[in-house]
């Protein structure tokens, strides 16, 4: 029987078979016995020995068994009534102590003086480390090129104003040119106006002639009526003679023949006188009417005449018009031509003006170059480097060492920066750029105080202030970027000195921290068993942050007013009741692992 393990709790007690072989004297187990030698005594001797071997088989293997199963059966018992003890620990929170960064010690200021005029160097003023302040001069240069392209825009700009003069004396003739033509066209005008004045007398001649004519017809018409009635009087009265001729005849003839009267002779013969003289009369006024007929015949044509002579010089003032008109015409089309003549040249003026005005601040810029002569420092501050000597060749905006081709004596000059012609740094205040974690950042206002520390001066503490600080956060680190300026006067913080900064928020974070024996690292995550008011187990994930040695930060899943086991075992189950103790000493240790 193996004694060394202890009892399942879902062990079953297994029977004895009482039917078992006794062992024989070999120890075999067979049970093969020997042969009886008595018969009448064999059966009995064989019924005790299996009598006794079962007894000594009771007595030996099962009774130790009952034994061991009846203690294991209680030992469940008790197990399953008893509940598993645990200690407790509360998270507590803590304020976020200060934080200590790396950082370099930067200027406030910090930058390379470039030359904007090419030339050489002709004099040189400081060195490194001399103090200098804004506008003071560092070196001078020497650039002939530059002076003489100065001369050259002095005189493209005197050209330019000449020309100017002359287009604007241009300007002057064409307009003296526009106001003749202007002139002219006022007097073409008034002749236009003329024109059709005398074209507007010519038609009213014509229509009085067409009127006189239209008259001079109709009188016609009417004394040659006249004349019709004078034929037709004159007819009658030639008939009446007739009558008359004949009458007086008969009545003679009759008288001779002594038939007749004398009387009727009388009257008859003066009815044909009496109608001789009405022939008379009418034959004058046929012979008058005629005349008039004649008369008004001429009257006609002398009308027609004048119709057509009126006609003829209306057609002529017509045509006077329309050549005034086109004359006018043309005067306008010159004066129009002289003018986009004078459009023309002003606007030469104008160009001719932008070039003045561009070459004057061609000369301005060229001589704003000239000044460029002299290299000034831009600002009060302590010269940090020299990268050039009397005679270098300096380009504009380039390096001198990219522009002579030569480099710089290390012995002589600075190695930082080796780029212009001197470095120039601001040092009164001086700077440390450093990456704030993304839990210090709502904490950490403008004006935090920060406390700079460097090896190079033990025991001393420079204090600082936040500057500056960026909008964002960096997404790959989770860090934003501040700036802490600290005073400088005496220039014993160097730039590019290593320093640490510790930052002091003005309002510390509170942070949540638990033992680190109470946190729990297994497959199922980062936990922490929590204990309800009924003393029932609850098992609850958390995200933890930093790892403090003995305490570990809880960042997410707790809420501070949890009960937690303390070092939980790994038999603790979610819903077992546990019953909680105080601890018996020796402090809480913490588990290999259970951290983060």
């Amino acid at each position: 029987m193996d004694t060394d393990r202890g009892p399942r709790p879902d062990m079953e007690l297994e029977p004895v078979p009482l039917d078992e072989p006794a062992l024989d004297s070999n120890g075999d187990g067979d049970g093969a016995m020997p042969a009886p030698e008595s018969p009448g005594k064999g059966p009995a001797i064989l019924v005790a020995f299996v009598a006794l071997s079962i007894v000594a088989m009771l007595l030996i293997g099962v009774l130790p068994r009952l034994v061991q199963n009846k203690a294991l059966a209680e030992s469940v018992r008790e197990e399953k009534t008893t509940k598993p003890e645990v200690i407790l620990t509360k998270p507590h929170w803590v304020p976020e102590p200060a934080i200590s960064l790396p950082g370099n010690i930067q200027a406030i200021k910090d930058t390379s003086i470039y030359a904007r005029t090419t030339g050489y160097i002709n004099k040189l003023f400081v060195d490194i480390g001399s103090r200098v302040r804004a506008g003071e001069v560092l070196a001078v240069l020497e650039s002939p090129d530059t002076d003489q392209q100065v001369y050259q825009a002095v005189a493209q700009t005197a050209q330019a104003q000449a020309t100017v003069g002359q287009s604007r004396a241009q300007v002057a003739q064409q307009q003296a040119t526009v106001a003749q033509n202007v002139a002219d066209v006022s007097r073409q005008r008034a002749s236009l106006q003329q024109a059709r004045a005398q074209l507007d007398g010519a038609v009213a001649a014509l229509a009085q002639a067409q009127a006189q004519e239209r008259s001079a017809e109709a009188q016609l018409a009417h004394t040659e009526q006249t004349v019709f009635q004078a034929r037709a009087t004159l007819a009658q009265a030639q008939a009446g003679v007739d009558l008359a001729q004949l009458s007086y005849n008969r009545y003679a003839t009759l008288l001779k023949s002594g038939y007749g009267d004398l009387q009727d002779v009388d009257t008859a013969e003066e009815t044909l006188k009496t109608d001789q003289a009405q022939v008379k009369s009418a034959q004058a006024g046929v012979t008058s009417a005629e005349a008039d007929v004649r008369a008004s015949q001429q009257a006609v044509a002398a009308a027609n005449a004048a119709v057509h002579t009126a006609e003829t010089n209306v057609e002529s003032a017509r045509q006077n018009v329309k050549a005034n008109a086109d004359l006018l015409t043309a005067t306008q089309a010159t004066v129009k031509s002289a003018q986009a003549s004078v459009a023309a040249s002003v606007e030469t003026v104008h160009a001719n003006q932008a070039a003045v005005v561009s070459n004057v601040h061609n000369t301005q810029r060229l001589d704003l170059f000239r000044k460029f002569e002299k290299i000034v420092a831009p600002f009060t501050g302590v010269i940090t480097a020299r990268n050039v000597d009397v005679g270098t060749l300096i380009t504009a905006g380039a390096s001198p060492n990219a522009a002579s081709g030569t480099t710089a004596d290390a012995s002589v000059i600075s190695s930082t920066p080796q780029t212009g012609l001197f470095g120039i740094a601001r040092t009164d205040i001086v700077r440390i750029q450093v990456n704030v974690p993304q839990t210090y950042v709502p904490a950490l206002k403008q004006g935090s105080t920060g406390s700079v520390v460097v090896r190079e001066f033990p025991g001393r503490v420079f204090t600082g202030n936040v500057a500056l600080r960026s909008g964002a956060l960096d997404v790959v680190s989770r860090t934003q970027l501040i700036e802490v300026h600290i005073p400088n006067p005496t220039g014993e913080l160097v730039p590019g000195m290593y320093a640490e900064v510790k930052l002091e928020a003005m309002h510390p974070p509170m942070m949540l921290h638990v033992a680190g024996t109470a946190v729990v690292v297994d497959a199922n995550g980062t936990r922490v068993a929590t204990v309800a008011p009924d003393n029932t187990i609850h098992f609850v994930k958390v995200v933890i942050g930093r790892d403090l040695g003995r305490e570990v930060e809880i960042m997410q899943g707790l809420t501070g007013n949890e009960r937690l086991v303390n070092n939980p075992s790994d038999t603790l189950r979610e819903g077992v009741k546990v019953q909680v103790v105080k601890p018996t000493g020796g402090g809480e240790h913490r588990r290999g692992g259970s951290s983060a």
